[in-house]
């Protein structure tokens, strides 16, 4: 097993998005494209058959009322989050392997593994919050009465406690994604162990640098919001949304090749060149 090392995983993400960004852009035009057949459905079978245009247009004005509505509002809800997850269970399929695969069978198999992975992550939220039921009794039973200040004291510390959970549960469990897709599995709960096992004696290594990535990514991302903003009030609004796009694009392909940076290098997923190049 590979030693965790900053610089070598920096690098890793680096030649990733060099080798794979094309690759990675049209698995995620083609989430593009199953979000608008997703809203033109919903907005004929749910929404008063409201056209993507018009919804857009209005930005929703009046497209959620009434029963029928909230239930599209549920269904839509959630096949956002399954063609989301097959989009990123695709591109784990086009780079977690040091083998070229194809788009198309990345992109079948994206949709073949979304469905157990969402189930899973479902079932991971629940078990996450079963530990605040307790919590939410007891505000409950207190009624409005409760002191505000022991409220908010106990809600800090809930977030710290659910921060810090969650930074461990993501350093421990975030390879099993990318380890799904290396080995063309649909089964979560052994790419789960398996994460475990990988990441075993990395975990603050780990925890310190997905924090740094993700933070670093998310400042570069809305700093270039920012600048296409400003150039949107400068000339056109309608263009700068344009190539707010593509910069959205980058910033979701940067956040899943994150892991699978980790991965191939903690598995040593990786050609002769490749290992040159990371190492150099």
């Amino acid at each position: 097993m590979a030693q965790f090392q900053f610089g070598a995983a920096s690098r890793m993400t680096v030649f990733l998005v060099r080798e794979k960004l094309l690759s990675c852009f049209a698995h995620i035009g083609m989430l593009g494209v199953a979000l608008i057949a997703l809203i033109t459905v919903f907005s004929a079978a749910f929404f008063r058959g409201w056209s993507v245009l018009s919804v857009i247009a209005s930005q929703g004005s009046g497209l959620f009322d009434g029963p029928e509505s909230q239930i599209g509002i549920l269904l839509f809800s959630l096949c956002i989050v399954v063609v989301a997850i097959a989009a990123t269970m695709s591109i784990f399929r086009s780079t977690a392997s040091s083998e070229d695969v194809e788009f198309p069978q990345a992109f079948l198999y994206g949709y073949l593994a979304c469905i157990p992975v969402t189930l899973t992550v479902m079932l991971a939220y629940i078990v996450m919050l079963l530990p605040l039921l307790p919590v939410f009794f007891l505000v409950g039973v207190s009624g409005p009465d409760t002191d505000l200040m022991a409220a908010g004291v106990i809600g800090i510390s809930l977030m710290l406690v659910y921060g810090v959970m969650s930074l461990f549960i993501i350093a421990r469990l975030g390879l099993a994604g990318p380890i799904m897709a290396d080995r063309a599995s649909v089964n979560p709960f052994s790419a789960l162990a398996a994460s475990w096992q990988l990441t075993r004696g990395h975990t603050l290594e780990l925890i310190l640098y997905y924090f740094c990535a993700n933070l670093l990514i998310t400042i570069v991302y809305y700093a270039a919001i920012w600048v296409l903003g400003q150039l949107g009030m400068a000339t056109s609004t309608f263009l700068s949304g344009l190539l707010a796009l593509p910069v959205l694009g980058v910033y979701l392909i940067l956040m899943t090749l994150v892991p699978v940076g980790i991965y191939r290098l903690l598995a040593g997923v990786q050609d002769s060149g490749e290992l040159e190049e990371v190492f150099a």
